[in-house]
C-alpha cells in the first residue's frame, strides 16, 4: 500500500523541532526529513498511513501554533508514482521502486559477458527522425491494443523504452493530436 505524506512548515528550528515531536509522538508515522528552506522556514515532512499522518499533521500543527510558529500544512494521500519520484527527488532521496530496479539492472549486467567493443557510428538526423517515427508508430499501436488505455510506465515497460524518452513521445503524439491523455492514461483518438 502507497504511504502518504505530511509536511508542516514552521517559522524557526524550535518550531519545526516541537512540530517533529508531537507528529511523532501522535501517531506511527516516519519521520522522513527536516528542510531548512531558508529565510527561517522549516519544512517537517513524515511519512505513513493516511490516518496516521492526519493524525500527525494535526499535532505538529497545534505544536507549532502554541509557539507562534506555524505557517502552513498539506497532505498527500497516497501519492501517485510520478509524484512520488518527484517528492523523493526534490528531497533527495532514492525511491523504493528505482532501488529495485537498480538491483535487477546489477543482476543483469553480471549475467551479460564482455564482448569487443565496436566503434560508436554517428547517427544522422533523417534515421534520428525515423527511428522517432517507428517509436511513435509503435505508441500509436499499442495504444489501439489497449482499449482501456495506459499509464506512461506501463506503456514505457511494455515497450521496452526509457520512460524519460516515452513522456516525451507521448507529449509530442498529443500536441500532433494522434492521442489524448485523460487523468494518468492515454487514448489514441
Amino acid at each position: 500500500m502507497a504511504q502518504s505524506y505530511g509536511f508542516v512548515e514552521t517559522q524557526g528550528l524550535v518550531g519545526s523541532i516541537e512540530a517533529a515531536d508531537a507528529m511523532l509522538k501522535a501517531a506511527g508515522v516516519r519521520l522522513v526529513q527536516k528542510r531548512e528552506i531558508g529565510f527561517g522556514l522549516v519544512t517537517v515532512i513524515v511519512e505513513g498511513e493516511l490516518g496516521a499522518v492526519q493524525a500527525a499533521i494535526d499535532a505538529g500543527k497545534e505544536a507549532a501554533l502554541r509557539i507562534g510558529q506555524f505557517i502552513t500544512s498539506h497532505v498527500i494521500a497516497h501519492p501517485f508514482n510520478d509524484t512520488e519520484r518527484l517528492v523523493m527527488q526534490k528531497l533527495g532521496l532514492n525511491h523504493p521502486a528505482e532501488k529495485e530496479d537498480k538491483k535487477l539492472i546489477e543482476i543483469k549486467i553480471k549475467e551479460v559477458k564482455a564482448k569487443k567493443a565496436k566503434p560508436v557510428k554517428q547517427k544522422k538526423l533523417p534515421e534520428e527522425k525515423a527511428q522517432a517515427q517507428s517509436d511513435e508508430d509503435k505508441i500509436i499501436a499499442f495504444l489501439k491494443e489497449n482499449k482501456n488505455g495506459a499509464t506512461v510506465d506501463f506503456i514505457a515497460a511494455s515497450l521496452n523504452q526509457d520512460i524519460g524518452q516515452t513522456r516525451i513521445l507521448l507529449k509530442q503524439l498529443i500536441d500532433l493530436q494522434k492521442i489524448e491523455k485523460v487523468q494518468q492514461r492515454y487514448y489514441t483518438l
